[in-house]
């Protein structure tokens, strides 16, 4: 699967952070500005590890927690890459299907894209059992109780307005079928 680094910003702002450290520790030579270095370093590599390996991880392991069917129908809100659309997909057989919503915000995500999505759905076998859907968390354009589960990672972080956030919230409390 493609992967997308998750706020490339942020990371670049992490890596010149820790440029700028090491450039410090080899100046001064002072135990201090080597705990800097060493810190902004580490977290260089967490965040990488995080975006590029631990969601992937973390995702597995908790949709298995889930009794997720062969027909149920999953909502994945803010599916960049596809993550756990992909993942969930795993369980589906035909009719059952997993759609992807996304507004496709490359500075939420490196890549972001539509078509990066669509790849990693092609790539994975699973075009029979997954679908994307340009839309906003806010505003959904299907109806109520449409889905079995919803489900989301690292996306309505990205909703900066807690009333919106909230909305966002309130739509995908729409979507869910409740049993």
């Amino acid at each position: 699967m493609k992967k997308g680094i998750d706020a490339p910003l942020s990371l670049a702002g992490i890596i010149v952070g820790t440029i700028c450290a090491g450039i410090w520790a080899f100046d001064c030579r002072k135990w201090y500005a080597i705990i800097v270095f060493i810190f902004c370093a580490e977290c260089a590599i967490t965040f990488l590890h995080t975006t590029l390996i631990g969601k992937y991880k973390f995702a597995e392991k908790e949709l298995k927690r889930w009794d997720i069917k062969a027909d149920d129908r999953l909502l994945d809100l803010g599916t960049g890459h596809g993550m756990l659309l992909v993942e969930s997909a795993k369980y589906l057989k035909s009719p059952g299907k997993v759609t992807g919503i996304d507004i496709w915000k490359k500075d939420d995500q490196l890549n972001n894209s539509f078509s990066a999505a669509l790849e990693n759905i092609e790539r994975s076998g699973i075009r029979s059992v997954a679908d994307l859907v340009t839309a906003d968390m806010l505003a959904m354009p299907f109806f109520d109780e449409s889905f079995d589960g919803v489900m989301t990672s690292l996306s309505i972080h990205n909703i900066h307005q807690r009333e919106d956030r909230k909305k966002a919230l309130a739509e995908a409390r729409r979507q869910n079928h409740a049993d």
